[in-house]
């Protein structure tokens, strides 16, 4: 991810979410072409996307009160706030 001197660099939340949103308009096209239904194709992505944030829940419960290993101390401050 470049970025000019002048240009903030965006935080990877906001480049993850933007990719993700063009990922799923992506495969929501390709799968328009083969004939599936709009109504299938969002319960299809919708699926996916608990399925991941159910895996993301279990990595987190896993690591409980301890940030990953190899952060910051800042990191560590945010995660034990966040979780």
């Amino acid at each position: 991810m470049s970025t000019s001197p002048e240009e903030p660099a965006l935080p990877l939340i906001t480049v993850h979410a933007k990719a993700a949103a063009s990922a799923q308009r992506r495969v929501s096209d390709r799968l328009e072409t083969t004939g599936a239904r709009t109504q299938k194709i969002q319960h299809l992505l919708a699926v996916i996307k608990a399925g991941v944030l159910e895996s993301a829940h279990v990595d987190v419960s896993a690591l409980g009160t301890q940030a990953p290993a190899g952060r910051s101390a800042d990191f560590g401050e945010g995660w034990l706030a966040a979780v």
